[in-house]
C-alpha cells in the first residue's frame, strides 16, 4: 500500500464516520451552517466483533455561532489494540474578527499505549481551526504535538512534519499528525488525527486491514438559504457522572457514545455512535452502549421530526445497588404545520434498585428513596414545549459515595429533542 493509498484509506474512514449528509445547495450567502466534533479513540474492526466508536465525543452542530461542547473519559481499554488514560475533548464555535465563524477542535489523550506497546505515548494533543468569513471565503489549519512518542523499531524525528508515515513490518502502516482539508459546493471539511494506524496483520481479535485512530476531528461548514428551516437540535448518550456544581472533587465522566441531532438533520438518515465498554471504578460499568439519531427537516417551513434514542447493556451502578441487564430509551419530536407532539418511552431487562425489581410498565418520574444512598428517578421524563427530555435512570446521591461528593449526579440511558 503506498503512502497515497494509505492517506486516501484513513480519510474515507474518518469521512464515514464524521459525515453528517449536508447537501444544502451552494449559494452566494454569508450564513453558514457547520459541525464540529473531536474524540479521544476509534477502532473500525473488519469482520471481527472488534470495534470502538468515538470516545469521550464533543460535538457542535448549528447555525448561531456561540455554541461549545467538552467531554472527558478516564481510560479506555480496547483489548490488544488501544490502552490509554485520561481523555479530554472540546468543541467550540466563536465569533471572531470581521464577524467570521471560527471552529476549534481539541483532543488531548494521556498514557497512550497501542498494539501492545509497539506505540507509546505520553501524551498527544491534536487542535484543528476552520474559520467560516461572511464573504462566503473559508480556512482550515491543524496540528498535533507529541508527547515522548515512540514506535518500536522506528526513529521519529524531533519535529514530526503533517501526515508523516511509518510502517511497523508485518505489522501495521501509521499516519502520523495527519491533516487533509478540501472544498466542494461552496462548503469546506477539514479533518486531523494525531495517530492512524492500518493493521497489517490480525491482532486482538482484530483482522489485517482493520483501523485505530487517536484523536480524530472533524469539522465542516456550508452555507445555507436564508430559509433554513425549523432550528432542531438533540442527543443521545449512555452514561454521565457529575460531581456536584462547586465540588473540588475531580472525578468527572463525561457523556458516552454521545450523538447529537445534525443542525441540517440526517436527511432520514440514522446517524449512530457506540462504545464497547464503559467502566468508571468504584461507580458505574456497562457493557455495549449504542446511540442513534435520526432527523428531517423542510427546508422553507418549520416542519421537522426528530427520534434520538440510546441502549445500554449490563449496566451495574454503586457496586450493585443499581443493576440491569439492559435499559433503553427514546425521545421523539415532531412539528406539522405548527403542531408540535412529542412522546418518550422507555424499555428494560431485569433493572433493579436495592434489591427491587423494577416493574416491565414503569411509571414515569417513579421516585425510589434509597437510604445511605440518595434519590433514583426511573423513566425520568421532563418536556416543556416543544423540548424533551428522557432518562432512564437518574441518580442524585445525599451522601458521599465511591468518592463522589452529596449533590453528586448519575445518568444512565438519556435521549432529548428539540424542535423550535
Amino acid at each position: 500500500m503506498t503512502r497515497t493509498t494509505l492517506r486516501a484509506g484513513m480519510a474515507a474512514g474518518l469521512l464515514a464516520l464524521f459525515a453528517t449528509g449536508f447537501s444544502v445547495p451552494a449559494q452566494a450567502a454569508t450564513a453558514w451552517a457547520y459541525v464540529s466534533t473531536a474524540g479521544g479513540t476509534y477502532v473500525q474492526a473488519l469482520d471481527s466483533n472488534i470495534s470502538s466508536q468515538l470516545t469521550a465525543r464533543s460535538g457542535i452542530t448549528g447555525g448561531p455561532v456561540g455554541k461549545k461542547s467538552s467531554n472527558s473519559t478516564a481510560s479506555v481499554n480496547v483489548a490488544g489494540l488501544v490502552n490509554a488514560g485520561v481523555i479530554t475533548t472540546s468543541a467550540t464555535s466563536t465569533a471572531v474578527a470581521g464577524g467570521a465563524n471560527q471552529l476549534v477542535s481539541t483532543a488531548k489523550t494521556a498514557g497512550v499505549n497501542l498494539l501492545g506497546g509497539l506505540i507509546t505515548a505520553d501524551a498527544i494533543e491534536t487542535t484543528s481551526t476552520l474559520t467560516a468569513n461572511p464573504d462566503g471565503t473559508s480556512s482550515t489549519d491543524g496540528g498535533t504535538k507529541f508527547v515522548n512518542l515512540k514506535i518500536a523499531g522506528i526513529n521519529l524525528p524531533v519535529n514530526i512534519p503533517r501526515n508523516y508515515f511509518v510502517e511497523i513490518p508485518g505489522v501495521a502502516k501509521i499516519g502520523i499528525n495527519g491533516f487533509i482539508s478540501g472544498t466542494a459546493d461552496g462548503g469546506r471539511a477539514s479533518q486531523a488525527w494525531g495517530l492512524g494506524i492500518v493493521l497489517l496483520k490480525g491482532l486482538g481479535g482484530a483482522q489485517p486491514g482493520a483501523a485505530v485512530y487517536v484523536n480524530p476531528t472533524y469539522q465542516s461548514v456550508m452555507p445555507v438559504p436564508p430559509a433554513q428551516g425549523a432550528d432542531i437540535a438533540g442527543n443521545a448518550f449512555g452514561t454521565w457522572v457529575q460531581a456536584a456544581a462547586g465540588s473540588t472533587v475531580g472525578i468527572n465522566s463525561g457523556p458516552t457514545a454521545m450523538i447529537q441531532t445534525p443542525y441540517a438533520g440526517s436527511f432520514g438518515k440514522p446517524l449512530t455512535n457506540s462504545t464497547a465498554s464503559v467502566n468508571v471504578p468504584g461507580i458505574l460499568s456497562t457493557g455495549v452502549i449504542t446511540s442513534t439519531t435520526t432527523s428531517t427537516k423542510v427546508i422553507g417551513t418549520l416542519d421537522a421530526e426528530i427520534t434520538n434514542s440510546n441502549q445500554l447493556a449490563k449496566v451495574n451502578v454503586l457496586g450493585g445497588v443499581i443493576t440491569a441487564d439492559a435499559v433503553g430509551v427514546t425521545a421523539h419530536g415532531k412539528r406539522v404545520s405548527g403542531a408540535y407532539t412529542g412522546k418518550m418511552n422507555m424499555t428494560l431487562v431485569n433493572l433493579k434498585v436495592a434489591g427491587v425489581v423494577i416493574p416491565l410498565d414503569v411509571k414515569p418520574n417513579t421516585t425510589i428513596n434509597v437510604a445511605g444512598l440518595g434519590k433514583v428517578v426511573i423513566n425520568q421524563q421532563i418536556q416543556n414545549g416543544p423540548w424533551n427530555i428522557i432518562r432512564g435512570v437518574y441518580v442524585e446521591l445525599s451522601t458521599a459515595q465511591a468518592g463522589l461528593p452529596v449533590g453528586a449526579t448519575i445518568e444512565i440511558a438519556v435521549a432529548a429533542t428539540r424542535i423550535l
